[in-house]
């Protein structure tokens, strides 16, 4: 058996402890063991990181992520990213940039489809992927759902005045 643990020269700003979960019904002495996790809204602020800096292709298990986090009702925090975006020395509006960019290539290029369901077919229970990767609806709710969580952190869908009374 092995544990794979991320070790990150950048600090959490959202801590959390969480007892070790045995999924393997295998009598073990970290059964129970609290340790020190990031919360799942700073997962989510890494993701989003990770979504407008990676320098290859985007990742498909980043996508997946973003949206699993998000049905299980984490929202982004503007705060968390921006902490995070500190703490990598990246400016506000470079990761703007950048997220821009990555978001262009979800919606335009196809090639990020065909990786998206090559890499998480390998991944996910086949009753799941019958459920999302082979419906064809499927990629336009992936790109649908980064769009709109992507909103707040481009600055758009904000009001731009003080007293909005719009609906």
């Amino acid at each position: 058996m092995t544990l794979g643990i991320d070790v990150c020269a950048i600090p959490s700003f959202d801590v959390e402890k969480r007892a070790l979960i045995n999924h393997y019904n295998i009598l073990l002495p970290t059964e129970g063991l609290l340790i020190p996790v990031q919360s799942l809204n700073e997962a989510l602020a890494d993701k989003f990181i990770a979504l407008a800096y990676r320098a290859r292709l985007i990742k498909p298990r980043d996508l997946w992520d973003i949206l699993w986090l998000k049905q299980r009702g984490i929202s982004i925090s503007q705060v968390l990213v921006d902490q995070k975006l500190e703490a990598r020395g990246k400016t506000k509006d470079d990761f703007v940039d950048a997220l821009a960019i990555q978001l262009g290539k979800l919606l335009k290029d196809d090639e990020v489809r065909s990786d998206f369901n090559a890499e998480m077919s390998r991944f996910i229970p086949k009753q799941l992927k019958e459920r999302t990767l082979d419906d064809p609806a499927y990629w336009a709710y992936v790109q649908s759902q980064i769009t709109s969580m992507s909103e707040p952190l481009l600055g758009r869908g904000q009001s731009k005045h003080r007293f909005d009374m719009g609906l």
